[in-house]
């Protein structure tokens, strides 16, 4: 009989296991668990529950706000069952009680989830639940020794040749000083609303860009760039350190003004933060995209990224 509860701090070892049985190459350990629980949002709503049988943790799950497009009604589901459980009405237990609680005291709107294609019994769960398949989005990796960098010298000439500069974050945090954070969420925020994959009622909040995007911890921001035409940020790629692993990097972000796009921006700014890596010893690089965001797909793959499999992203309207 599964016995369900809310998590615990002493359930960190044992989630981290679950996660690693599921998938070891995203592995995380009871630390990340704890330092995630420990730096929530108090502004977010979320709910989690442990799945016991006989006294064992053999799953978990929540439902809460997503920090990267926060709407009020608007809710995020995480299911995970130790493998050697699935398929034992331990996920479908698991889901009841969360769904019960937040209908019942938060006025859902919408529920999303996300399962990799490699699983299709995962969704297949979720769609026998009335969730429907709204978008997929491509994990892509790239070894920084095999990044292709011939191309670095006439894309970053071809910027210049148009009047304008290229600057790292850490140079133009210096020189805007207290403006900094805000100016750069505010240009990352305008260029997000009109990329494929965005939710358009949705917001990531200003206390979230600075507690997850600029986390001193993570962020490299002598590795990440910017294009502007005079004082106006006008492009962007920012990479960020992977907090598990020290030779890994992630691409936080990378867009372009829709005035300026069509003119090798990205490309220009994607070349020298493969070119900063490999300068500076790391091994790989990770990003992630819309399926239907066809120009980055086609920078990344251009530049050696290679994909993975992809993420099925399936929303339940209630």
């Amino acid at each position: 009989m599964t016995r369900l509860r809310p998590v615990e701090p002493a359930d960190y070892e044992r989630l981290a296991a679950i996660g690693t049985a599921i998938d070891p190459a995203e592995s995380r350990g009871p630390d990340w668990y704890r330092e995630r629980d420990a730096s929530w949002n108090p502004r977010l709503l979320r709910y989690g529950l442990a799945a016991e049988r006989d006294g064992l943790v053999v799953g978990w799950g929540e439902l809460g706000h997503g920090w990267w497009a926060y709407h009020p009604q608007k809710f995020y589901l995480r299911l995970n069952v130790d493998p050697d459980f699935q398929r034992q009405g331990v996920g479908a237990c698991l889901y009841s009680g969360l769904l019960d609680h937040v209908v019942a005291n938060w006025n859902p709107r919408q529920i999303s989830a996300e399962a990799s294609e490699v699983r299709p019994w995962s969704v297949a769960f979720l769609q026998h639940r009335g969730f429907e398949e709204a978008h997929r989005r491509w994990d892509a990796a790239l070894e920084v020794a095999e990044g292709k960098l011939e191309r670095l010298p006439s894309a970053t000439r071809r910027v210049a040749d148009q009047g304008l500069s290229v600057v790292t974050l850490a140079d133009e945090r210096q020189r805007r000083g207290d403006h900094f954070a805000r100016d750069l969420y505010e240009f990352e925020q305008r260029i997000y609303r009109d990329e494929p994959g965005y939710d358009p009622e949705g917001s990531l909040l200003f206390d979230q860009f600075l507690a997850v995007e600029l986390n001193p911890e993570t962020a490299l921001d002598g590795g990440s760039f910017l294009a502007l035409d005079g004082t106006r940020m006008v492009a962007i790629s920012r990479l960020r350190r992977d907090s598990r692993r020290p030779g890994i990097l992630h691409v936080g972000f990378t867009g372009v003004d829709a005035a300026y796009r069509g003119r090798g921006l990205a490309l220009a700014l994607k070349l020298l933060t493969i070119d900063y890596a490999r300068q500076h010893g790391f091994v790989e690089i990770r990003a992630e995209n819309d399926a239907t965001n066809a120009p980055m797909l086609h920078i990344n793959l251009e530049l050696g990224f290679k994909l993975e499999p992809a993420s099925v992203i399936l929303h339940k309207p209630l």
